[in-house]
């Protein structure tokens, strides 16, 4: 027998069984770590999903990435209405915005003189309605299972 060949011995069978077990028991941790990540993550979207104040992000561009229940109640719009487009005819922008709607609410945010200024939005129906805006980044860093680009959060609440 050559030098480069494992002889089995009960031995190393043992230590090969041993490793198994620490492989299953790290297998199934790391499972139940993901299936707790993946619980979290789907009851921390259902709380913004039914959040009392609307709660669109936006992608990069400017298109819309989730628009909440209450959004859909101050708007009018349906979630798949909405998702992956722009939505100037909600929040109606200057022209040098392109129809960046995240863009213009942080400009608007920028520059007003007051919190108590809302932002001007318009309902499907064409009514005019009253918003008042907050923003907020979520960094591709801060939701690492889903999400790996970074999104334009905003929270309107409406000013009836």
């Amino acid at each position: 027998m050559q030098n480069s060949e494992r002889q089995i011995t009960p031995d190393s069978v043992k230590k090969l069984l041993q490793e198994l077990v620490d492989l299953k028991k790290q297998h199934e941790e790391v499972s139940k770590a993901g299936f707790d990540l993946i619980s979290a993550q789907t009851k921390l979207q259902s709380l913004l999903h039914n959040a009392t104040d609307g709660i669109i992000t936006f992608n990069p561009d400017g298109t819309v990435a989730t628009f909440n229940l209450a959004a859909q109640h101050i708007f009018g719009y349906t979630e798949g209405e909405v998702i992956s487009r722009k939505i100037p005819d909600l929040i109606p922008c200057p022209d040098w915005v392109d129809d960046n709607v995240a863009e213009y609410i942080r400009y608007f945010i920028l520059s007003r003189s007051s919190e108590n200024v809302p932002l001007p939005g318009k309902h499907r129906m064409g009514f005019d309605i009253l918003l008042h805006v907050s923003t907020g980044l979520a960094s591709q860093h801060d939701t690492i299972l889903f999400d790996d680009e970074e999104d334009i959060l905003f929270a309107i609440k409406n000013a009836h």
